[in-house]
């Protein structure tokens, strides 16, 4: 720690780098896309406009976090504006039930631990296209235990 305390690099926050936005933003969306496997994605025009007139209280790790959210409710191959429009508005978290679809309303009853693995899955594949590698990434697991819990599904209705 001595000898690196010697010298001292200052990174301004993100907020006083606006050049730096679009460009972290492409580099992020570059990085996530290749993780969930999905070849390309466009962006509304307005997009850029509107990142570039957030203040970005949780620096670059709150840009990182919006492009991935977004990507991983895309549809039709673009990005909603609308889960960046939800995120800044709550300081940088998803609220549930914004405009974008992603709140879940339950029944009167609350579903069972399997009802909701089931549920999850079935939305992983859909918001992936049915690529297993993706919908394993969405979720959190790895594509072998994806597979393996598809197969014991398609047993079941089998």
């Amino acid at each position: 720690y001595y000898r690196l305390s010697t010298y001292e690099v200052e990174i301004p926050p993100l907020r006083q780098r606006r050049d730096d936005i679009m460009l972290l933003f492409k580099s992020f969306l570059d990085e996530t896309t290749r993780d969930y496997g999905i070849e390309h994605l466009t962006y509304p025009r307005e997009l850029a406009s509107l990142l570039q007139s957030y203040s970005f209280p949780g620096n670059v790790r709150e840009l990182k976090a919006m492009v991935s959210r977004a990507v991983s409710m895309s549809r039709d191959g673009e990005l909603p504006i609308e889960v960046f429009e939800s995120m800044m508005e709550n300081g940088g978290v998803l609220k549930p039930g914004s405009n974008n679809n992603s709140h879940i309303i339950f029944p009167d009853h609350l579903p069972s631990l399997k009802e909701v693995d089931r549920l999850l899955i079935e939305e992983a594949m859909r918001r992936s296209g049915r690529n297993q590698s993706a919908a394993a990434k969405l979720l959190g697991i790895s594509q072998q235990a994806l597979s393996r819990r598809l197969k014991e599904e398609q047993k079941k209705q089998g």
